[in-house]
């Protein structure tokens, strides 16, 4: 065999140390992976929640992106190798894609537990409000059906509801962290308590508590703080020509001068209607990540509408 001399003695040296700390690299960033247990949730704004409480502690992969339409989405590969490891998944409930797709998850990893944020809350909608949910009752009805409104989320006392369960849930996957999660519940549920007030006082004083939305995705946020939501679109559908000009002489007898519309959805109807009534648009963002800002948004667009309509 041939001796190495000085050279190659000191290059086969460095590959040797450079192969082995590759080797150790790539060891540390797989026990790093396999470290934090995973959370699955089926929002962003769930995600949000679960990094307010445990954040550094778990994983969190969420399903439904900003922008993602919750009715026809498919999870991407990365997100169903995630599922198949998750611990547990946090279900908001009552959106289609759970309806569509836990069955599905679970197939895939039958030891993941499922929580359904929504078990424990009281999800009726008052009969007033019910009949009042949408302009023109008698030709654009919306009629309260068995299926639930999904949008829980956008209702401060509900989600400090749903946070506390995850608490509760969280400390129970990592019982070594438990005293820090109490500690970020704590202080969360205090920001929760401050958003309510904030929006309480907000939106109190107006007369006319009517705004209008283009999808009705602020069902129980117009519950809990006594306000009209008035919706275009109903049941998923944009209004037929034939309605629209129900719905224009409609907004002027209320005299609404703001439409709302997700970002999620196209303008073009809604900017037919705002030119015909003098109203401007204004986009809310429901599905973003930063759920504490994203209330505090809408709630000042809100504010905002309710004035011009004075």
């Amino acid at each position: 065999m041939k001796a190495l001399n000085s050279r190659e003695k000191y290059d086969f040296m460095r590959n040797f140390a450079i192969a082995l700390s590759l080797m150790l690299l790539a060891s540390c960033n797989n026990n790093q992976k396999t470290d934090k247990p995973i959370v699955t949730v089926s929002l962003l704004a769930q995600k949000y929640w679960v990094e307010r409480l445990a954040l550094g502690f778990v994983e969190v992969n969420p399903m439904l992106v900003a922008g993602s339409d919750h009715s026809t989405y498919e999870p991407a590969p990365e997100q169903m190798r995630k599922i198949s490891k998750s611990d547990i998944y946090f279900k908001i409930g009552h959106i289609d894609f759970e309806y569509a797709w836990i069955p599905k998850f679970i197939n895939s990893n039958p030891k993941m537990r499922v929580v359904d944020l929504s078990e424990k809350l009281n999800l009726t909608l008052a009969d007033s409000f019910c009949c009042k949910h949408s302009l023109n009752n008698e030709n654009h009805g919306h009629k309260h059906t068995s299926r639930i409104d999904p949008h829980i989320w956008l209702n401060p006392p509900m989600v400090k509801e749903m946070v506390m369960i995850m608490a509760d849930e969280l400390c129970k996957l990592v019982p070594a962290s438990a005293d820090s999660i109490r500690k970020n519940e704590e202080l969360f549920l205090k920001e929760i308590d401050s958003l309510d007030n904030y929006i309480t006082k907000k939106l109190s004083g107006f007369q006319n508590r009517k705004f209008l939305l283009f999808h009705p995705a602020l069902t129980w946020y117009a519950q809990q703080y006594n306000l009209q939501q008035i919706v275009i679109e109903i049941d998923g559908k944009e209004p037929s020509p034939s309605k629209m000009k129900d719905i224009i002489d409609e907004i002027k007898k209320e005299n609404i001068k703001v439409i709302l519309i997700q970002n999620e959805f196209p303008f073009e109807r809604a900017s037919v209607i705002a030119k015909e009534t003098n109203a401007e648009i204004a986009q809310i963002k429901p599905l973003d990540y930063d759920w504490l800002s994203i209330m505090y948004e809408i709630t000042n667009i809100i504010e905002k509408a309710l004035r011009k309509s004075e």
